[in-house]
């Protein structure tokens, strides 16, 4: 902490003590500071993301917080490698909270309304789709040489990730819409508060990664369309959905093989397990 811009924020507001924070796969850095009068949070952004991609956090945080999707962003440095937010008291939305339909229908609203930003905020970021990221981590794990995994992945991609051209990648989309990323304030207010992954794509990768995320029946699916749409979903979107949810779902378990097979200790079991996983799509 000692950048001399870090530094006088430090000083301004008074900041006494500073915690890390656990925060699973993110390749950022996160405290929780402690000042006189208020608690923040600071996030420290990789270097290795490009500059641009950068920015696209810091001003998508920043409109969130005008928006009340997300905390408010008080201070960021010029180099875009600082940013600090206002703490959030509350907890992580779980899957059970979605049984609540007037909770439910303030989520969805908040991912249709977070789809509305302007994607000037994302000037210089290329559309990164979860099918292309997707398929990006699956060849990830084909450079380990995994018995059979080459095979499954190979009928994987033959299967489900066929370019059909049926969806129009040109909104923000969050990007990482999952159990963890979503934070229910004291007043039942969900807010967005991990913009560390957004990009350019189509809505239907927020929406299949709270399907799968949140483990959403049947009805929800429908639910969800409904109220995101305004309408009752037609079979070709609730089809969409489902094959982005799949996306989510394929993509959450190439990143989990890809952990299992850089640490020392490789987790054989929970290895074996998300091979059974990927054989089940087959």
């Amino acid at each position: 902490m000692t950048d001399p811009a870090l530094q006088s924020f430090f000083s301004a507001h008074q900041i006494t003590a500073y915690k890390k924070i656990s925060v699973g796969d993110s390749c950022d850095f996160v405290y929780k500071l402690v000042g006189k009068k208020n608690l923040f949070i600071l996030k420290i952004l990789n270097l290795r993301r490009p500059l641009q991609k950068r920015k696209a956090v810091v001003h998508m945080t920043a409109w969130a917080g005008r928006e009340g999707l997300g905390p408010e962003l008080v201070w960021h440095d010029k180099t875009y490698h600082y940013m600090v937010m206002a703490f959030s008291k509350g907890r992580c939305l779980r899957a059970d909270d979605l049984k609540n339909p007037l909770l439910f229908e303030k989520v969805v609203a908040s991912m249709r309304k977070a789809h509305t930003a302007s994607l000037s905020h994302l000037e210089g970021v290329f559309p990164y789709p979860l099918k292309v990221r997707a398929l990006r981590r699956g060849k990830e794990v084909m450079s380990y040489a995994l018995q059979n995994f080459r095979q499954i992945f190979r009928r994987l991609k033959s299967r489900f990730f066929k370019d059909s051209g049926d969806v129009n990648y040109n909104t923000v989309s969050h990007a990482d819409i999952k159990v963890g990323n979503i934070l229910l304030e004291e007043a039942a207010r969900p807010i967005f508060i991990d913009w560390g992954e957004v990009t350019v794509s189509s809505p239907y990768d927020d929406l299949g990664s709270f399907a799968h995320h949140f483990e959403l029946d049947t009805y929800q699916e429908k639910r969800l369309l409904n109220l995101y749409f305004g309408r009752g979903p037609c079979a070709e979107e609730i089809n969409h959905l489902r094959a982005h949810r799949r996306f989510a779902a394929l993509n959450e378990v190439f990143w989990k093989i890809r952990v299992f097979c850089e640490k020392s200790n490789q987790n054989i079991i929970e290895m074996n397990k998300s091979m059974d996983f990927l054989q089940g799509f087959l």
